[in-house]
């Protein structure tokens, strides 16, 4: 069974994007557009119907957990029914090329590695893979400080999903995830975090 996101059960959350003062404050930018348990919990026609025609996506803990070296086959249905659906993927991770090329090229995925997320250049560099415009691409990732982060800076649909396997992050992604304690505490005073992911 795999642990929900900070240890809270949930399946979707949408979030409203719109900011009466037009302006983002910084931990708002951590804030996704939608949250799902998993990529399986991702209502793939919906996201089509808003628009969405390409998908950048984590790998560790997004897809496989951190030390899996291949795809499951459930995530190759899940992906085979992404690309009837006619969406485009990549993948982008901060992992080292081996570790990404050994699990994206059986694949047939095109890839990023060491990507440094949240810089903008990876992100760049998948939408030029791509070949669409940010309004049309949605990232998916279990981190708010490099993949959400990194995606809404960029104008894309950030889509958070709880970490696969917490127990196998590394030491920069356990650094991350005290940061995202942080941000998680200011978002809830903010009335902007639903009050149903409090322990």
């Amino acid at each position: 069974m795999r642990q929900a996101l900070h240890g809270i059960p949930f399946v979707w959350y949408s979030f409203d994007d719109s900011d009466s003062r037009g302006v983002e404050t910084m931990f708002e930018r951590l804030l996704p557009h939608m949250r799902v348990n998993t990529i399986y919990d991702i209502d793939l026609n919906a996201l089509k119907e808003r628009g969405m025609r390409g998908i950048i996506t984590d790998l560790d803990n997004t897809l496989v957990g951190a030390k899996e070296k291949l795809a499951t086959p459930e995530l190759v249905d899940w992906l085979n029914v992404v690309r009837d659906l006619g969406f485009k993927v990549v993948i982008v991770s901060n992992n080292n090329k081996t570790r990404v090329s050994a699990f994206a090229e059986p694949l047939d995925i095109p890839y990023i590695h060491a990507a440094r997320k949240p810089a903008n250049r990876a992100f760049r560099g998948a939408l030029t893979v791509l070949d669409l415009p940010a309004e049309q691409t949605a990232v998916i990732g279990d981190q708010m400080m490099t993949d959400v982060l990194g995606g809404r800076r960029m104008g894309l649909h950030t889509i958070l999903v709880s970490p696969i396997s917490p127990g196998d992050e590394g030491i920069m992604t356990r650094f991350n995830r005290r940061l995202e304690k942080i941000a998680l505490f200011r978002l809830r005073k903010k009335g902007l975090w639903p009050e149903e992911d409090r322990k």
